[in-house]
C-alpha cells in the first residue's frame, strides 16, 4: 500500500499529467512514424531517424543532469519557493552557456557526420529541435508538485499541432527536414509558455536578467549527474551514431525504429515512475523505511508489465512492422523480436538507477557506471556491425543494458541491500 504521503489528489493527479506528457512525447510523434516510413521512403527515412538520435544526443547533452538534478532540489525545499526560484534561474541559464558551446561541435558535426552535408537543411532542422528540447522546464513543476497539469496541456497542444502539421506538409522525400522544424516549433512554443508561467510562479529577482555566474554553479552542481547522462548519451545515442558510419541508411531505419517500438512499450510504465520520483526523494530526508516500500513498488509492477510488454510484442512483431512500414518484412520482424528483451531490462534500469540510486546520492557510481559500459559499448558496436553487419548489430542494445543491469544490482546491494531481499527487517544502508 502506498504510504499516506504519496496518496491524495496531488500524486494522482501527478500520475494523470505524466501520463498525458508521456503520450504527447512518446505516443503521438510514433503516429506519425507509420506515415513518414511511407511517404519519404526507408532510405530517406532511416536519415531521418539517424539525424533525429542527434536531437536526442543534444537535447541529453544540454540538459546536463538537471532533469533530475533540479527535480531532487525542487522536491526536497519544495517549502521554500525563493530557493525553488534561484533554482529555476540557474539551470535556464547553464543550458543556455551549454547551447552556446556546443556551437563549435556542431559545425564539425555538420562536415563529419554521415549525410549531414547531403541533407543539411534536415540536419540544421534536427540541430534546432534537440536545443529548444532541452529546455523543457517540466522539471520543476514535477519537484514542485503542482503546475503538471499545465505541462501536460502545453505538451499534448504542442505535439498534436506538430503531428497534423506533418499529416498536411510532408508529402514527400523533398519535405523530409519539415518533421524535425515542426516539432522545433511546437515545442518552442510550449517551453517558453511554460517558462513564463513558472517564473510568474515562483519569486525570482532579476530573472529576466541572465547571471552566467549562477549557471556556471549550477554546471558544477550537477556535474556527475552530467557525466553519468553523457556516458548514458554515449552508450545509447553514440552507438548509434557509430553505426550510422558502418551500416546502410535501410538497416539504421529498422535498428532505430526497433528500439523506437521497445521505447514506447516501457514509456508505459514510466508515468508512475516519474510521479513517484521526486517523493522517493523527498522522503529518504524524513521517512527511508516508507521510501523502501515505494521502491519494492514500483520495480515489482515495471518488472512485471514490462515483461508482459516484451512477450505481447515479440507475437505482435509481424503485424507491427506491416503496420509501420507498410509492407510485410522478415528481416524488420527478426530486428523488432530482438529488441524485446530490451523491454524488461529497460523498465527494471529506471527503478534502480534513477528511482533508487540518485535519490541515495550515488551519482558518482551512476557515473562510473555508465562510463565503463560506454567504454565497452562503442567499440564493440564498431566491431560487431563491422563483422556481422546487421545481424549483430540488432543485439547491441540488449546486451549493452544487461551489463548496466548487472552493475546497478551490485551497487544497489552495497547500499541498499533491503531493495533486493525483500523481508521487512533486511534494510541496511552502508555508506
Amino acid at each position: 500500500m502506498l504510504c499516506a504521503e504519496v496518496t491524495g489528489k496531488k500524486f494522482f493527479a501527478a500520475l494523470c499529467s505524466f501520463g498525458c506528457i508521456q503520450a504527447a512525447q512518446m505516443l503521438l510523434p510514433f503516429i506519425a512514424l507509420p506515415y513518414l516510413a511511407r511517404v519519404l521512403g526507408l532510405e530517406v527515412f532511416g536519415v531521418l531517424l539517424y539525424m533525429l538520435t542527434l536531437s536526442t544526443l543534444l537535447c541529453m547533452t544540454i540538459e546536463w543532469g538537471f532533469l533530475h538534478w533540479g527535480t531532487r532540489e525542487s522536491a526536497v525545499h519544495r517549502g521554500n519557493p525563493a530557493y525553488c526560484g534561484r533554482i529555476v534561474r540557474a539551470v535556464t541559464c547553464g543550458k543556455i552557456l551549454l547551447s552556446l558551446a556546443s556551437l563549435p561541435v556542431i559545425v564539425l558535426l555538420f562536415f563529419f557526420l554521415p549525410h549531414s552535408t547531403q541533407y543539411p537543411t534536415l540536419f540544421f532542422s534536427a540541430i534546432a529541435y534537440g536545443i529548444v528540447w532541452a529546455f523543457n522546464p517540466t522539471w520543476c513543476f514535477q519537484g514542485l508538485g503542482q503546475g503538471m497539469r499545465l505541462a501536460a496541456l502545453a505538451e499534448i497542444c504542442g505535439g498534436a499541432c506538430a503531428l497534423v502539421l506533418t499529416f498536411l506538409l510532408v508529402q514527400s522525400p523533398e519535405d523530409a527536414a519539415l518533421y524535425p522544424f515542426l516539432l522545433f516549433l511546437s515545442k518552442a512554443t510550449s517551453y517558453a509558455w511554460l517558462t513564463r508561467r513558472l517564473y510568474q510562479t515562483l519569486p525570482m529577482p532579476h530573472a529576466v536578467q541572465p547571471s552566467f555566474a549562477a549557471g556556471w554553479q549550477a554546471l558544477r552542481a550537477a556535474w556527475f549527474l552530467f557525466a553519468s547522462r553523457a556516458a548514458s548519451a554515449a552508450y545509447s545515442q553514440g552507438v548509434t551514431l557509430v553505426l550510422g558510419w558502418l551500416l546502410a541508411a535501410q538497416h539504421m531505419a529498422l535498428l532505430i525504429l526497433a528500439e523506437k517500438v521497445a521505447r514506447a512499450v516501457v514509456s508505459i510504465s514510466h508515468p508512475v515512475t516519474q510521479a513517484l520520483f521526486p517523493e522517493v526523494c523527498a522522503l529518504h530526508a524524513h521517512n527511508a523505511s516508507h521510501a523502501l516500500r515505494l521502491l519494492r513498488l514500483s520495480l515489482a509492477l515495471t518488472a512485471g508489465s514490462m515483461l508482459l510488454g516484451a512477450m505481447l510484442l515479440a507475437v505482435c512483431a509481424p503485424w507491427v512492422v506491416k503496420i509501420l512500414l507498410g509492407v510485410e518484412s522478415p528481416q524488420a520482424t527478426a530486428v523488432l523480436r530482438a529488441y524485446c528483451p530490451l523491454i524488461p531490462l529497460l523498465g527494471c534500469d529506471f527503478v534502480f538507477g534513477i528511482q533508487t540510486l540518485i535519490p541515495l546520492g550515488q551519482e558518482k557510481a551512476l557515473t562510473r557506471i555508465h562510463l565503463a559500459t560506454a567504454m565497452l559499448a562503442i567499440p564493440l558496436a564498431a566491431l560487431v556491425a563491422w563483422r556481422f553487419s546487421l545481424a549483430g548489430a540488432q543485439y547491441i542494445a540488449c546486451a549493452t543494458e544487461v551489463l548496466i543491469f548487472l552493475l546497478y544490482l551490485y551497487r544497489i546491494w552495497q547500499v541498499q541491500p533491503a531493495l533486493l531481499c525483500w523481508h521487512r527487517h533486511g534494510q541496511r544502508n552502508r555508506p
